[in-house]
């Protein structure tokens, strides 16, 4: 069976699914609250050259490590950045020997 070959999405684009995505998941009657900054979805466009789904999965990671809270939390580009970075740690340079962190900070 042949490749599908899918051509990568614009920026507009992945704004579009997300926007039909947030609609779609909204409680009836309420007004959609976009989770996300135009800014950090950038970001994450940029990041992940267009994949759709590594950037669903990165703004994943990210409400994971929100703090449990009653009120919406929008994630910008600097909770983006702060968010993704506790999930690095956490999930991988903690599980990294003294040796490997000292090379992994001299570069």
């Amino acid at each position: 069976m042949p490749e599908v070959d899918v051509a990568p999405l614009t920026f507009d684009d992945v704004k579009k699914v997300l926007s039909k995505r947030i609609e779609t998941l909204k409680d009836k009657g309420l007004k959609p609250i976009s989770p996300h900054t135009e800014k950090a979805l950038k970001i994450l466009f940029d990041l992940h050259n267009g994949n759709l789904r590594e950037i669903l999965n990165s703004l994943s990671n990210c409400v994971l490590e929100l703090p449990l809270s009653n009120m919406p939390i929008q994630i910008d580009e600097f909770l983006l950045r702060e968010l993704l970075f506790e999930k690095v740690k956490k999930d991988f340079l903690s599980k990294l020997t003294d040796v490997e962190k000292k090379i992994y900070l001299v570069f």
